[in-house]
Order: structure tokens, then sequence, then C-alpha cells
């Protein structure tokens, strides 16, 4: 992530523990794994994309939409890129609920059961095979410029971590907001325990996709519960739990949130 990001992340990170929410929530062991887990995902990712140049330099050739996309320049090129871009992560979202190898992956996000800044960072390491194709995919196709999806990257990942931070914005200002952007009130659906608002809200940066193709679901009064029941027991906790928890069979528990979403 760039370094104002980084900072973002910081500032964020250190207003929550000003502000004491979610106490109960800021446990060192729940840290601790959310740190380690984003830090083993930059080391897949850095040798991921390694590897990824070699073979799109020598396999895969220019784009056929090369010429096209290249005319769009300045502001109206960088707008281009942020909306290809984010709509490869919606659909790949999206993909990431309903396709079961990529859900045992992608649960390790949704079974930490406390919302706060760390969650955004969160991933299994694996996750990122799917989601780097995804995008490398996108940039191959439509021509685009490192810079721009490196200014993506910062931007969705701040937009992530307001959407994941317990702050207590206000309503008000969310609702604004929410027109276009992910923002806590809707992506704290998104981690609920009930299945049906687990498999909404799927927007990385806009809101817009979600309103577009009917997988919105609004903001409703009153706490929402987090997290998933089927990745609650003691096996799943910390670091090796964390990174065991795709290879491993969901406890049976009853009720929301027990179970993988289906399709």
């Amino acid at each position: 992530m760039g370094g104002w990001a980084a900072l973002v992340f910081v500032l964020i990170a250190a207003l929550e523990t000003w502000r004491q929410r979610s106490a109960t929530g800021q446990t060192a062991e729940r840290w601790v794994t959310n740190l380690a887990l984003f830090a083993l995902e930059q080391v897949v990712n850095l040798a991921w994309v390694a590897g990824l140049g070699v073979l799109a330099t020598s396999v895969a050739g220019p784009s056929p939409l090369a010429g096209w996309s290249s005319g769009w320049q300045g502001w109206a090129g960088f707008a281009f890129a942020m909306i290809v871009l984010d709509a490869t992560a919606y659909f790949s979202h999206v993909l990431s609920h309903h396709v079961q190898p990529l859900w045992r992956l992608h649960s390790v996000h949704h079974a930490d059961r406390v919302l706060d800044v760390t969650t955004t960072i969160r991933h299994h390491p694996l996750e990122v095979l799917p989601t780097a194709m995804a995008f490398s995919v996108c940039t191959w196709l439509f021509d685009l410029s490192l810079p721009h999806v490196a200014a993506y990257a910062a931007l969705s990942f701040v937009t992530q971590a307001l959407a994941h931070a317990d702050l207590g914005l206000s309503p008000r200002l969310m609702r604004g907001a929410g027109l276009v952007l992910v923002t806590p009130d809707l992506h704290a659906l998104h981690h609920s325990r009930n299945a049906k608002e687990t498999n909404s809200n799927y927007g990385q940066m806009l809101s817009i996709w979600d309103r577009m193709f009917g997988t919105m679901v609004p903001p409703r009064s009153g706490p929402v519960a987090v997290g998933l029941d089927a990745y609650a027991s003691a096996r799943f906790r910390g670091l090796p739990g964390a990174l065991a928890q795709p290879f491993r069979q969901p406890d049976a528990v009853p009720g929301a949130g027990s179970s993988p979403p289906e399709p």
C-alpha cells in the first residue's frame, strides 16, 4: 500500500483506540493475527506479481483494446481506470462468495467477530492469487498503467479502512457518502452473521455497482452482529487457525451465518 494509505490506517487505529470503541475486540491476539495475515499476504502478492509480469510479457502480447483504451488521457483516463478496476473488484468479490473454494479463502476475512480497521487487512494469503489474477486481466485488457493501478490500490484501501473502522461516523454523513461510496453502515451489513446480508453490499470503493446489479441492502438501525458462527470455535483463532481455516470443515452450529453462503 502507499505511504499515505498506511498513514490513514495508523491514524484510524489510533482514533479507535483513543475513543475506546469495540474495546472487547481489541485483544493482542486478534491484532497480531490480522497484522500477520497482512504481512504474509504481501509476500505472496509480491511473488505473484513478479511471476505474472514475466508470464504476461512472454505470452499475453498486446491487449486487443490497447488502441481504444489509450485514448483516455489525463483525468478522463484516471476516472476510466478507477471505474474499470472497481468494477473488477466488485465482480471478483461476488465470485468469492458464490464459488466454494474462493469462499473458503474469503471466509477468513468474514470470520473476524469484531469489525475495526484491522479487519481491512485480515485476508488469507492465498486469497490474493485469484484477486490478483482478476486485476491482472483487467489491467492487461484495458492497457492500464501501473500508476493507475497503484492509485486505485491506495484509494480503495483508504475507502475500505474507513468502511471497516469503528468510528461512529455521523449517520447523515454516511447517508450522503453512501450514494456513491462504500460506507461503514453499508459494509457492516456485508459482515453480518445473517447470510442474506452477508451476500450483499459487495462494493470495494463505489457503492454504485450494488445499486446497479441489485445486490444492495440498505442500512438498518441498531447494532449489526458480525462474524461467522461456523468458524467461532477456538480451533479457528490465532494465526495458525486462520491459515488452516480454508482447509478445515466448518463447525455445524445452527443459526444464521453458521455455514458458508450458498450461491
